[in-house]
């Protein structure tokens, strides 16, 4: 779980695991992030998905000051990470990673 602010702008970096080990994104090509908040409703989130450190499966998403409304909070966040023959993943693959979302 993460807490955030609405208004929050510093960069936000997270693991990408899969059985609780951080996975090797050196072959991956493309990242994306997708969110849902607390009513199960598609968010469009504005900032950028990166890789981050990409031997250590640390991605980031930088926010812009408008995509956090803490009365949609929480958010479940997932990213979406393509390899190198372009198949996507889900990192969680469980529910989105929970980010609550504070005024």
């Amino acid at each position: 779980m993460i807490n955030l602010v609405e208004g929050w702008t510093v960069p936000i970096d997270y693991v990408v695991k899969a059985d609780g080990t951080a996975v090797n994104l050196n072959t991956h090509t493309a990242i994306g992030i997708q969110a849902k908040d607390a009513y199960g409703e598609t968010i469009v989130l504005a900032g950028t998905a990166a890789f981050q450190d990409r031997p250590n499966g640390v991605v980031r998403y930088s926010p812009t000051a408008s995509d956090f409304d803490a009365n949609h909070s929480p958010y479940y966040v997932r990213f979406k990470i393509a390899d190198s023959d372009d198949k996507y993943a889900f990192f969680p693959d469980a529910e989105g990673e929970k980010w609550v979302i504070r005024a």
